[in-house]
């Protein structure tokens, strides 16, 4: 087992995991509350979250240009 790995809480975002995970080379983050593990936050969890995020956002600017008649 690692010695003082890099963790998270429960209050961080994907995408601060991500940006960790990137920075640091990991596949997977203890996420810790009050020095408690709740679980693991894994790589491919953290991708399919923006994936998703990016999603959501192309549907609402899709949207917001249909309903300002621009082609």
């Amino acid at each position: 087992m690692t010695r003082n790995p890099t963790t998270v809480s429960i209050n961080d975002s994907m995408q601060q995991c991500m940006e960790i995970m990137s920075a640091r080379n990991l596949r997977h983050l203890p996420v810790l509350t009050q020095g408690m593990v709740l679980g693991m936050v894994s790589i491919g969890e953290t991708v399919k979250d923006i994936i998703s995020q990016q999603g959501d956002h192309i549907k609402h600017l899709e949207t917001f240009i249909k309903g300002h008649g621009v082609a």
